[in-house]
C-alpha cells in the first residue's frame, strides 16, 4: 500500500480537516484510507457490472449504482446532486 502513488492525497487531507481532523495528516492514514476507498469502488462496480449482467445489459447504468445504495437515501440523494452538478457544468461547457 505505501509503494502506490496516492492519487487523492490532498483531497482525503482536506475531507478529514474539515470533519474534525488535524490539519497534517499522516500520509500512512491518508494511503490507508485511499486504499479502502479503492477497494470500495472496486466492489460496487463489480456489483454493477453484475447487475447489468442479469438485465442481459453490456454496460452499467447510474440505475445499477443507484440500486446499491437504495436503502440509503442521504447517500443517493447526494448522487443525484452530483449527478445534476456534473450534467449543469456538461451543459455549460465546462
Amino acid at each position: 500500500m505505501a509503494d502506490k502513488q496516492q492519487k487523492y492525497r490532498q483531497e482525503i487531507q482536506q475531507m478529514m480537516y474539515v470533519s474534525g481532523e488535524t490539519g497534517e495528516v499522516a500520509p500512512e492514514t491518508t494511503a490507508m484510507i485511499e486504499e479502502i476507498v479503492r477497494q470500495q469502488v472496486i466492489e460496487m462496480l463489480r456489483n454493477c457490472t453484475e447487475l447489468a449482467a442479469r438485465r442481459g445489459a453490456r454496460t452499467i447504468t447510474i440505475n445499477d449504482l443507484i440500486f446499491q445504495i437504495r436503502d440509503d437515501a442521504p447517500k443517493v440523494s447526494r448522487l443525484r446532486t452530483f449527478l445534476s452538478w456534473k450534467d449543469a457544468t456538461t451543459r455549460a461547457g465546462g
